[in-house]
């Protein structure tokens, strides 16, 4: 692909074909979060194997409040990038970096606010989110220090998402990679050297977070290629700005707050129908499957700019094809990872642990698990197209069928009867009902599409 010229990345979205413009946005973006997905199995291997099986499941009691900001964070990040794209498209670079601005603030309010609340009540936020007594003390040990980078966290991931939709996806990859090798290279120095133990982990992860807010204030600020710009004149709570960014980020938002409360949800469960080690097998599933959520993410968040611009614009065929190359992609993906999955749980667990009870426990939940996997992507890139055409009531729903409105019932009910086995079977009945929900209002908005494009000719 030819460089694009100086300020000319936003303009690429429109001018450029669908499926290398697509290309160009998503792999940097699959590539960061890729690599952050691995750096959270890494991270799990240097637990379980460096500290114990106990201490895993202590992180994975935490794992939902640090979902619970990373959904804090994306809901600013997706809607102010669905702004930031349609003013782009616009060619309305003010209102782009007011937005960005707008962007910056909510994460620090909101990120200290976080901060302080969880301090106060970081007990019972474990006890909530299933931690037992032989875990307890490593959930509070770990949560007490993450509790300290909710603002960076809120301000990589909403910064990050506005990278993405100026163009500079590779800004945005590299922001990624920082932050997984960093974290690696910190949890190997404070776990197996300094011998630090779950603080260890939480520290990497805090220092990295704020490296990574180094590197996207440094592109905002003074980067020569940047297309919006930040500045202290801009960091301010506009109504309007803060009101269409939440109409668009709450779906965001419900979907990743959704996915913590499935996570404590299945916590609980795995303690009540397993026991500590179906805890901890949990938490290197999450870890394992975040790699497909990541790789589908970054499909997802490479085709929102380009929608986004290309509607801004009135390019309806190009916003059709961006939408529907991304779910094959996608699909693609998840079929490909759900037979490695599904078919070498052992393998996959002993690159955690040596325990072989905690194998155990991994072989029989790991199959069932991800025996949805090949449906993930149509139900995650159709609630992001909404947010990135700025319909938000279609996004809000959709972004809480899967969890909150189909699997967390499925929960309650199955293992009623079912024990485990039911624990087990809710996450590939949500994954396929979420899925043919989606479809519905998507085929809907592609058949309008279609319609506006015929209406050009």
């Amino acid at each position: 692909m030819a460089k694009v010229p100086k300020g000319k990345k936003a303009e690429m979205m429109g001018s450029y074909p669908v499926g290398a413009i697509l290309w160009k946005l998503s792999l940097p973006t699959i590539t960061g979060m890729v690599v952050q997905a691995s750096y959270n199995m890494v991270d799990a291997a240097f637990i379980g194997k460096g500290v114990g099986t106990l201490a895993l499941g202590g992180t994975t009691i935490c794992l939902p409040f640090q979902m619970l900001m990373g959904a804090m964070g994306g809901a600013i990040g997706m809607g102010g990038a669905s702004l930031v794209s349609r003013a782009l498209g616009r060619h309305d670079r003010e209102l782009a970096s007011r937005a960005l601005g707008n962007v910056v603030a909510l994460a620090l309010i909101l990120g200290i606010a976080a901060t302080l609340l969880g301090k106060a009540s970081a007990e019972a936020v474990v006890t909530l989110f299933g931690a037992s007594e032989e875990i307890k003390p490593y959930a509070l040990e770990y949560l007490g220090i993450i509790l300290l980078s909710c603002p960076l966290t809120l301000l990589a991931m909403s910064s990050n998402a506005v990278v993405r939709s100026e163009g500079n996806a590779n800004v945005a990859m590299l922001s990624m990679v920082i932050s997984g090798l960093a974290n690696v290279f910190l949890d190997w120095l404070f776990i197996f050297h300094f011998h630090m133990g779950v603080a260890g982990a939480a520290w990497g992860t805090l220092i990295s977070k704020l490296l990574v807010v180094i590197w996207l204030v440094s592109h905002f600020t003074v980067s020569p290629h940047k297309v919006i710009k930040l500045s202290p004149r801009r960091l301010r709570v506009d109504r309007d700005i803060v009101s269409e960014i939440s109409s668009i980020g709450v779906s965001a938002f419900v979907r990743m707050a959704g996915t913590s409360l499935v996570m404590a949800s299945v916590n609980n469960a795995m303690g009540i129908y397993g026991g500590p080690y179906y805890v901890a097998a949990y938490g290197v599933i999450n870890r394992v499957m975040s790699i497909v959520y990541m790789a589908v993410n970054g499909v997802a968040l490479g085709m929102q700019p380009l929608a986004g611009y290309n509607y801004g614009a009135g390019l309806f065929d190009r916003v059709r094809s961006s939408i529907k190359l991304s779910i094959i992609w996608g699909t693609g993906g998840c079929v490909f990872f759900f037979l490695l999955l599904f078919f070498l749980p052992e393998r996959v667990f002993s690159l955690f642990t040596n325990d072989p009870d905690l194998i155990a426990a991994g072989v029989v939940s790991l199959p069932t698990i991800v025996a949805g996997t090949s449906l993930v992507a149509i139900h995650r890139i159709g609630a992001t197209a909404f947010q990135a055409l700025g319909k938000g009531k279609p996004a809000f729903w959709l972004s809480m069928t899967r969890h909150v409105l189909v699997f967390l019932p499925l929960l309650a009910i199955l293992p009623r009867f079912m024990g485990l086995t039911g624990v087990l079977l809710s996450f590939p009945l949500a994954d396929a009902i979420a899925a043919g929900i989606t479809l519905l209002p998507l085929r809907k908005e592609m058949r309008q599409l279609k319609k506006e494009v015929l209406s050009t000719l």
